[in-house]
């Protein structure tokens, strides 16, 4: 999967969680309107979020920020 949205809204349903699930485990920082524009495409994923999601849906950190980070056209080079 191409971009960071549909990513993680599989992820979410592959684990049998709805948005008001990831809501309460979020305490109330993520909300509806927050998730939704994610899953869409339409709102970028912060640190903030990418590490609450990383936590709720038990996915590496680091991962879900690369790709994020590759969905806005950062160029990231490897060490040599």
């Amino acid at each position: 999967m191409s971009d960071i949205g549909s990513y993680l809204k599989s992820i979410r349903v592959k684990q049998g969680l709805v948005v008001q699930d990831v809501i309460e485990q979020s305490c109330g920082i993520i909300d509806k309107s927050m998730l939704s524009r994610v899953e869409s495409n339409e709102r970028k994923l912060s640190l903030q979020y990418a590490y609450l999601l990383s936590e709720i849906y038990g996915i590496d950190f680091t991962e879900l920020c690369m790709k994020e980070m590759r969905r806005q056209g950062v160029k990231i080079k490897k060490r040599s």
